[in-house]
């Protein structure tokens, strides 16, 4: 990890033994700090003797300083090696910050010992370090005197806008090292931005050093008819506020905390859709058309980022009510701007129909213009519209109750062992799908996440935490998620509910149908499949839930589309047997469900792809919005206990939009 700041072939047996010496110093003194590290505990981890020790440094002071001396002098060639590439003053003051904050990145424990541990250690540290700082100080003054120099920017005190510089610099990566927010990758843009603008850089040239070049390789056949796909680098963003800046719809979005892979896309490139019911394998044939006529570019970009298609299907195929207009039975679109952060780092994916035979050069005149017209939008000021809403009509405790016992008669007739019944809130107010998915993201970070806008004024969105199936080359992982019951107001009530809902017998028997229904469902498509003999928990702010996580390995011919096919919709938001269910929501719920509680997620050329169970959720038409909740109905299950599940479960709706309305 460190083998940068050191000779990398030491020539005699003095080198050797000091690189060593200092290796295992950086390591000690980044786990216990200055005052707490014995000389000795560095003899023991660098495998040499106290004499050896002490030959090379004549007290522990002089390891610590020799580490900054390091660290500083091998920064310090970076920033030469970077700056010697700019072609003027604001590029290379760019250049400078941008080595800064990748070094400390890199090198997080150095990053400690330099800008933290070295803090208020005494007359020798402080020198030293104050030295160190006036070298980098020095450095940006003199390439911002170029920049004015060149007019590049307007003449100032360029001494102060240095030593601010360095102030913004130490603090951003302090706080990073005390509390590991935000990531400096991801700071890097907007700081960046901050700092050329707080030194007069005019906007233009700010979009332009925004917008990375193209390159396409000269030999490429490009023929009508394909997607040209080409992904890229990109400034990091919040994935909402690119969405944000979006001209038009669609507008998609798929996030997970917990998942290395979030997504938001723009534009339609292409769109496929079904109103069939052979719908899952319309999509999946028509999927495979795109992909194979899909010619996939980048700049060196990770084989888990590309093009994606995003969407969804309905709960069941058939005529919805009108609130859903914009929604087909089945729905997915290849956005033509897709940004997505994987691990860390964001990547823009551009794809582009050719329409007509085309050279590579004038393609990649298109790319670039595309990717200029995004970082154009991405300074426009934007207007999201939400007022204040209340709701106008749903589902009363009354009707829900009636319903219910029309459930409760069939399974007591041996028609039905369970049936999942759904009921509604309708709202009246222009909802802000945006904003409502930040105010899910702080307190439901774990769900998925996610937004479906085929037109503008149209959007479903929510907060799932149900996974359907996930699928990673030939791995797959799919979740049961049946059984509930709310979160205590203390930790005590808290466990007290725990247990209850472990020893249910009515949650553990609904819990049980969705496993084995789920490994029916998947044994004809997979080789193997693991399933833990208990539930787990599954916790969340409101409510918690048994949870079984099922593996598998699926046969060569299975792919995702398939899969989520074998498995929608399963019992935990429809019945057993399927059929009967599905009769009987539909001659009992009042409004049909459209894509609540349908797999939703998304897709790629190598067959991976993740879908949920789209619960939690909403959909805002107009001036209309409508929530979802339901619930599991077995033989001992209580009206009045599911009315108030599905209390729980509209909860995280109903509190983001109380946010919004106050």
């Amino acid at each position: 990890m460190f083998d940068f700041l050191l000779p990398s072939e030491p020539v005699t047996k003095t080198q050797r033994t000091r690189q060593r010496i200092l290796r295992a110093a950086i390591d000690v003194f980044a786990h216990k700090g200055y005052h707490e590290t014995r000389v000795d505990e560095i003899v023991t981890k660098s495998h040499t003797s106290k004499g050896a020790v002490y030959s090379h440094f004549v007290s522990k002071e002089r390891i610590f300083l020799a580490i900054v001396d390091e660290f500083a002098s091998a920064l310090l060639s970076h920033l030469d090696d970077a700056i010697s590439e700019a072609e003027d003053g604001i590029d290379r003051v760019d250049a400078a910050l941008s080595v800064c904050l990748d070094t400390f990145s890199k090198h997080r424990r150095l990053a400690r010992i330099f800008l933290v541990q070295a803090v208020g250690l005494g007359r020798v540290f402080e020198n030293k370090r104050l030295q160190i700082h006036a070298r980098f100080v020095r450095l940006i003054r003199t390439y911002l005197d170029q920049a004015v120099d060149d007019g590049d920017i307007p003449p100032q005190d360029t001494a102060v806008a240095a030593y601010a510089w360095m102030g913004a610099i130490n603090e951003t990566v302090i706080n990073w090292l005390h509390t590991g927010q935000p990531e400096l990758e991801s700071s890097l843009p907007d700081l960046r931005r901050m700092l050329l603008r707080s030194i007069g850089v005019a906007e233009p040239r700010l979009r332009q050093r925004e917008t990375p070049s193209i390159s396409l390789d000269p030999g490429l056949h490009l023929s009508e008819g394909f997607v040209l796909s080409y992904t890229l680098p990109w400034t990091d963003m919040s994935l909402l506020r690119f969405l944000q800046h979006a001209p038009s719809s669609p507008r998609v979005y798929w996030s997970n905390a917990e998942a290395p892979i979030a997504l938001a896309g723009h534009g339609a490139t292409s769109v496929l859709s079904s109103s069939k019911p052979s719908r899952f394998r319309d999509i999946r044939d028509q999927a495979n058309h795109l992909f194979e006529r899909t010619i996939l570019c980048g700049d060196g970009h990770p084989p888990q980022v590309g093009p994606r298609l995003i969407g969804g299907f309905s709960f069941r195929s058939g005529t919805q009510d009108n609130i859903w207009q914009a929604f087909p039975p089945a729905w997915f679109v290849l956005p033509t701007y897709q940004l997505t952060r994987y691990k860390g780092q964001a990547w823009l994916t551009v794809n582009h129909r050719i329409s007509s035979r085309i050279s590579p050069k004038d393609m990649t005149t298109i790319i670039q213009q595309k990717c200029d017209q995004l970082v154009q939008h991405s300074h426009e000021d934007f207007v999201s519209v939400s007022r204040p809403s209340h709701r106008t009509s749903g589902t009363s405790q009354l009707e829900w109750e009636r319903q219910v016992f029309n459930a409760l008669d069939q399974i007591q007739h041996g028609i039905l062992e369970k049936v999942v019944l759904a009921r509604y809130a309708q709202l009246q107010a222009p909802i802000s799908s945006l904003r409502m998915l930040r105010k899910l993201k702080q307190s439901y970070a774990s769900c998925y996440r996610f937004l479906f806008e085929p037109q503008s004024g149209h959007s479903f969105y929510g907060a799932s935490p149900e996974l359907l199936v996930e699928s990673q080359g030939r791995s797959i992982r799919s979740v049961a998620l049946a059984g509930s019951i709310r979160r205590g107001l203390s930790n005590d009530e808290d466990t007290v509910l725990e247990n209850q809902l472990l020893k249910s017998d009515k949650d553990n028997s609904e819990h049980q149908l969705v496993v084995q229904a789920i490994r029916k469902n998947l044994a004809p498509l997979v080789k193997e499949i693991q399933v833990p003999d208990t539930p787990q928990l599954l916790q969340l702010r409101n409510i918690q839930h048994l949870k079984t996580v099922l593996k598998a390995t699926t046969r060569s011919e299975a792919d995702i589309l398939a899969i989520v096919e074998a498995l929608h919709p399963t019992p935990a938001v429809c019945g057993v047997p399927s059929e009967e269910a599905h009769k009987l929501i539909a001659q009992n719920e009042p409004v049909t469900r459209g894509w609540y509680a349908g797999p939703v997620g998304w897709l790629d050329p190598q067959g991976n792809g993740q879908f949920a169970v789209a619960l939690r959720a909403a959909i805002t038409s107009g001036q209309q919005t409508r929530l979802y909740a339901g619930a599991g109905i077995m033989a001992n299950s209580d009206p009045t206990q599911e009315w108030e599940e599905t209390e729980w479960k509209l909860r995280p709706l109903l509190d983001a939009l109380a946010s919004l309305n106050s």
